[in-house]
């Protein structure tokens, strides 16, 4: 989907910036940042318990950051996120439905038989019908590792979506 390189000191997680990822189709005039499409209601709760709408902004199919720095050994550290569309069925209603007596098959021990006081009533069976609906929405998967390496080395950071090949080399100036 991507290749990228850059150059780079060589300094301790807190002095070494995250690097800035992102590649592929951007969504964001079909999907809100919450995967919801365009058009519904999108809500987000601050840190502070209050809940706000959303605000756009790109969502591109491979985001994120990735971040390399030395502590006494090298490190990389990824905090990507993959999108694709999808679809999900989402339960919307429940009814209780008899089954037709009609059936050959059905007998006296299949019947529901309830009591009420002094007189037995007797219920076909029944079957529980459910309803769905389909909504489209935007799937977010985390590529979050962390690494310890060594130079001049290739390593394969692996996901069952994706993967990540990096090679950190020394630059002599």
């Amino acid at each position: 989907m991507a290749h990228f390189a850059w150059r780079q000191g060589d300094g301790n997680r807190n002095k070494m910036p995250p690097i800035r990822v992102s590649a592929g189709k951007n969504y964001d005039t079909e999907y809100n940042a919450d995967g919801t499409p365009v058009g519904s209601v999108s809500f987000q709760t601050a840190s502070n318990g209050e809940v706000s709408q959303q605000a756009g902004g790109p969502l591109f199919a491979l985001d994120g950051i990735i971040r390399v720095y030395v502590q006494h050994y090298l490190f990389i550290e990824t905090d990507l996120r993959l999108r694709e569309p999808g679809e999900r069925k989402q339960l919307t209603a429940i009814n209780e439905v008899a089954i037709s007596q009609s059936d050959s098959n059905t007998t006296a021990a299949g019947l529901i038989v309830g009591e009420t006081e002094n007189n037995v009533t007797q219920q076909g069976p029944t079957e529980l019908e459910r309803t769905y609906s389909v909504e489209k929405f935007l799937r977010s998967f985390s590529f979050v590792q962390k690494r310890r390496m060594r130079s001049g080395e290739i390593h394969y950071l692996d996901h069952p979506l994706m993967g990540l090949i990096i090679q950190v080399r020394r630059v002599n100036s």
